[in-house]
């Protein structure tokens, strides 16, 4: 067979000069993922007052956009109603050049956005190329691993105009479902769990992604002696489980009965009933019966607060008297970590920079995705609703009675 390697690349050179680029196409930079814009010195919710483009000294335009501060999320010597200029950038560059259009979803008078910045509080720099954000927040869901790389379901959001489903490396919260292990976090789109952590976005640690974190399986026969339990010695799962407030004693706590197939949530403590996540939540004196089997975990840091607990029930709503029928479990807790302050070498002399609200975490052994024929399931749903607003810092809800069985 004849050597042909010459003719091909005679071929291959005439289809590229047959086919220029095509002008004004270029190679994008890619997004900042949203836990780095997360560690921005200013973090702001803006209206647009005014636009003006002015030349630049780069190849390309300067957009001067005069805003009103809406809301300081994080940015020294900036507060609500001050006036503040932010300059965007936009590139003439040649096809194929990397960052060819400059700053992304600059907006126009009128318009509000979340601006991730750095420099100066007089003269904000948007981090590039996606330091503009439209105000809703996004949410990513885990699912099973055939569609772990798919977007967040939306039924858990549906109701809330301020979310939106995103994937895991441009969500602001995660919402985890699935069990949590090193290997796991190490792959897929849970992978960007990894980066969430040391970035502390705002977590929702629901069902089996909790109990997979309470090591060895947490469901032991009472006629099987259970294992000691050893703390992790894996750093990501460790995190994981003290950012979650889980403690790591090693020794389990008691186990309730086999013959118990419910779990029955009891009404909250004065205390906790006022926290928003429970915001319109009725839980009847007799209790909420979930069919599913109240597992045991380490109990709660002493940093966490728990809203609300559960016992071992059947189904005809009142448990068999016995110690382990009135032991209750906390079964919803949540937690808050600090996070970094990021260091601003630009700022003023004199301005310190503004501590970032703490890394929000909400803890429960309920399912993301109850049954929808299960009576409880609206109220379990709201529950995991309000939790993602409330780990999100967004306003809760117009709240209504919750339906109960």
């Amino acid at each position: 067979m004849p050597h042909r390697t010459p003719h091909i690349l005679l071929t291959a050179l005439a289809l590229l000069l047959a086919c220029p680029p095509t002008p004004g196409l270029a190679l994008e930079r890619a997004p900042t993922p949203m836990h780095q814009l997360l560690q921005a010195p200013y973090q702001l919710e803006v209206t647009t007052l005014s636009v003006e483009t002015k030349q630049g000294p780069h190849s390309g335009d300067s957009i001067w956009c005069r805003v009103r501060i809406d809301r300081v999320l994080a940015g020294p010597g900036l507060k609500a109603g001050d006036e503040t200029a932010v300059v965007s950038v936009r590139y003439n560059n040649p096809p194929g050049t990397t960052g060819a259009s400059g700053d992304w979803n600059i907006p126009a008078v009128g318009e509000r956005r979340r601006l991730f910045a750095n420099s100066t509080p007089s003269t904000l720099q948007p981090l590039p190329p996606n330091g503009w954000q439209p105000l809703t927040r996004a949410v990513h869901i885990d699912l099973p691993p055939t569609t772990a790389r798919q977007p967040a379901p939306p039924d858990l959001i549906a109701d809330n105009a301020s979310l939106t489903t995103a994937y895991p490396h441009q969500a602001e919260l995660i919402v985890l479902t699935n069990p949590m292990s090193d290997a796991a976090l190490a792959n897929g789109s849970l992978g960007h769990v990894a980066a969430a952590l040391t970035a502390r976005l705002p977590l929702v640690i629901t069902g089996s992604a909790l109990l997979s974190l309470a090591d060895p399986p947490t469901n032991t026969p009472t006629n099987t002696p259970a294992a000691p339990r050893t703390p992790p010695t894996t750093p990501t799962t460790a995190t994981l489980r003290a950012q979650a407030g889980l403690a790591d004693p090693t020794v389990p706590p008691a186990q309730p009965p086999a013959h118990f197939t419910h779990l029955r949530i009891l009404p909250p403590d004065p205390a906790a009933a006022t926290h928003p996540i429970l915001a319109g939540i009725t839980i009847p004196p007799e209790g909420l019966l979930v069919p599913i089997t109240l597992p045991t975990l380490p109990p709660p840091l002493p940093t966490a607060t728990v809203l609300l607990y559960a016992e071992p029930a059947t189904t005809d709503k009142t448990a068999p008297s016995g110690s382990a029928a009135s032991t209750r479990q906390p079964i919803l807790w949540v937690n808050a970590t600090p996070r970094t302050t990021p260091r601003i070498p630009t700022a003023p002399a004199g301005v310190e920079p503004t501590p970032l609200p703490p890394q929000r975490i909400v803890a429960t052994i309920l399912p993301a995705t109850p049954p929808p024929s299960d009576p409880a399931s609206p109220t379990l749903r709201r529950l995991l609703q309000q939790s993602i607003t409330w780990a999100l810092d967004l306003p809760p809800a117009p709240t209504t009675t919750s339906p109960t069985r």
